[in-house]
């Protein structure tokens, strides 16, 4: 349970993305990506123009541990954008190399783009059912802005699992995502390319509670470093301790 809940917060921290679009094969500050950056100001751009926006685009991901050891690949798809009254939806499936994938959709409106982590949480750890268990998430949605900005809070947000085993109550989850803010650019090269990024610290909340107990708080922190035009390129997430636990990094775009 730990690891899958784990799993959940760095890839759900990791795949939402701010105004993003991109083209293969192309020049970034006179070094080689496999992507096209725009420049760090991304205003006046619409939805359409999001990379989440655009179907079939496909983004690769490498996971490590805290050593550098490999913890596998991941894949994020768009698999189709909507409009859903005067907001546009993307719907898209994260596959990894164990064959297993899990489905979410971003939702853009006004200059917001929500990631709905309710259907992503209860997508991922659909398997728990075969073991009695089910979890049903309460609230569960992420927002970014579409033109972020050095100096830029960005709104907290909280989540509520239930978890059952067997039909009956075994364990509450809470989490609080806070602390959020753009503190800086940064250039950042991964085997996909060189990209000017934006840094975005945020701070997670954990409590569980089981059989009516409530354990300490734990405070573990997560960076982002978004580029302007293409999205996220790279995420760490830090342990209770202020140590390293895990990197995602973007290897490939198509």
């Amino acid at each position: 349970m730990k690891k899958q809940i784990w799993s959940f917060a760095i890839i759900v921290l990791f795949a939402c993305s701010n105004n993003s679009s991109g083209d293969a094969g192309k020049k970034v500050n006179g070094e080689s990506s496999s992507v096209t950056q725009k420049e760090d100001n991304n205003s006046g751009h619409g939805c359409s123009s999001f990379l989440w926006f655009k179907k079939g685009t496909t983004l690769e991901y490498k996971l490590t541990d805290a050593t550098g050891a490999s913890i596998g690949n991941s894949t994020t798809t768009i698999d189709d954008v909507r409009q859903d009254g005067g907001s546009m939806v993307a719907d898209y499936t994260v596959s990894f190399a164990s064959g297993k994938s899990v489905k979410g959709s971003y939702r853009c409106e006004g200059d917001k783009i929500y990631m709905d982590t309710k259907s992503f949480f209860q997508n991922n750890f659909s398997g728990l059912q075969k073991s009695g268990m089910e979890i049903e998430m309460q609230n569960g949605s992420v927002s970014f802005p579409s033109d972020m900005k050095v100096g830029d809070n960005l709104e907290s947000t909280s989540f509520e699992a239930d978890v059952k085993k067997n039909g009956k109550d075994f364990m509450k989850i809470f989490s609080e995502v806070k602390e959020r803010n753009i503190d800086g650019k940064e250039k950042i090269t991964t085997s996909g390319g060189s990209w000017n990024c934006f840094r975005l610290n945020e701070v997670r909340t954990t409590t569980t509670e089981v059989m009516g107990r409530k354990t300490p708080p734990v405070n573990t922190k997560s960076v982002s470093w978004f580029a302007s035009g293409i999205g996220p390129v790279k995420f760490e997430t830090y342990d209770a301790t202020g140590n390293l636990a895990s990197r995602s990094e973007l290897i490939s775009i198509k």
